[in-house]
Parts: structure tokens; C-alpha cells; sequence
């Protein structure tokens, strides 16, 4: 598959996958638990034959992955990555050469129905919150099934924070039509689909 599928703003935004990977924050072991506590992960049956399988789309150059790989090590839950930018995959690979990372965007998961017991978007899913990529995730979750959505959320209480944001990074992202987070348009396409509950911290 091709990038034809990746955001206009995405792909441009993300030409240099080497500076994303410097100066994208990472996440704390605590908050990779309490997702996949919230998820049922680890409360799989460790006799089971089968190996449960999370899904993590828009993987971009790995940094909720190698956290993820950390909190599931000796456990039989198998990590499958997908990101539809080819640097950033390539990065990926560098940093995770034992995870196999997939070319495919949410809108066309390349995956079995019913193949995966969760999928998981780590700062993404404002990228491609829309009905199609609702449905194909829908499609791939076995019954029961769960989406876990986390973002690592700028401090508001600091003021110098919020006044970056309000003044600065906002009226960016409205003027150049940039899906993200803070606007809520992905809560509310989620929401409208009515196909999976929300739950926030």
C-alpha cells in the first residue's frame, strides 16, 4: 500500500522521522500498565495455548511500542505494528528490529476479521478518526474486543503551557486544517459510531 491513504499534513509534517523520534516525548511504564489493564491484557490465561494479539496502528517510530514491549516481556501477548509512512517504519525497524511493522493505514488494516483481541492508537487516532477506520478496526477485534486510545497531553495548569497552546499551536492547527487531539472532533466521530464505549481516566 502506498502513503495515498496518510494525511496530507502527516506525511509532510513527518518527512523527518529522525527529528520525531528525538523530540517526541515517550510514555511512562504506569500509563502503558493502566491501558492495558483497562484492556484486559494482563488478566489473560497463562496456560492458553493461543497467544492474545494487540494491534498498535500509526506506530509511527516506535515510542509507545518499546514501552509496550517492556510491559508484556515473557508474557504470550504477541504485538502486531502498522504505520503507512515509510521513514517512519524504517525508523521503526531500527529501533525495534524483532517487531515486524506492516504498511497499511486504519482505513485498510491488512488483517483477518476477528484476528486481534485489542487495538491500540498512541497519540494517532485524531489522524484518522472517521467512520471507515472505525469499522475496519471493528471488523478486525475478535468479540469483546477493546480499542485503547491514549495521547501524552500538554500540562494546562502550567500557564506558559496553556498560552502556548491557545495562542500558538491551536490557531496553527486551524489554519492549516490539522486534525488534532484538543479539538474533540475525534470524540465526537467516535461517539456518532456508537461502536465502542468511551472511558477516560
Amino acid at each position: 500500500m502506498s502513503d495515498e491513504s496518510v494525511h496530507p499534513m502527516a506525511e509532510k509534517g513527518f518527512d523527518s522521522s529522525q527529528l520525531y523520534e528525538r523530540v517526541r516525548p515517550s510514555y511512562s511504564k504506569e500509563s502503558v500498565n493502566f491501558l492495558l489493564d483497562k484492556l484486559g491484557i494482563p488478566h489473560q490465561d497463562p496456560s492458553s495455548d493461543q497467544p492474545m494479539r494487540i494491534l498498535e496502528l500509526g506506530t509511527g517510530t516506535g515510542k509507545f511500542t518499546r514501552i509496550l514491549q517492556e510491559a508484556l516481556h515473557g508474557s504470550k501477548v504477541q504485538i502486531l505494528a502498522s504505520e503507512p509512512v515509510l521513514s517512519m517504519r524504517e525508523e521503526f525497524s531500527k529501533n525495534i528490529p524483532d517487531i515486524e511493522i506492516k504498511d497499511f493505514s486504519a482505513e485498510h488494516i491488512a488483517l483477518p476479521n476477528c484476528s486481534v483481541h485489542a487495538v491500540i492508537a498512541a497519540q494517532c487516532f485524531h489522524w484518522f478518526a472517521n467512520d471507515k477506520s472505525i469499522s475496519e478496526i471493528q471488523r478486525i477485534l475478535v468479540p469483546g474486543g477493546k480499542l485503547g486510545l491514549v495521547w501524552n497531553a500538554r500540562d494546562h495548569s502550567i500557564p506558559w503551557v496553556k498560552e502556548m497552546d491557545d495562542e500558538v499551536l491551536l490557531p496553527c492547527y486551524e489554519q492549516s486544517n490539522t486534525p488534532n487531539e484538543q479539538s474533540g472532533e475525534w470524540k465526537k466521530v467516535l461517539s456518532a459510531s456508537e461502536k465502542f464505549g468511551a472511558h477516560t481516566r
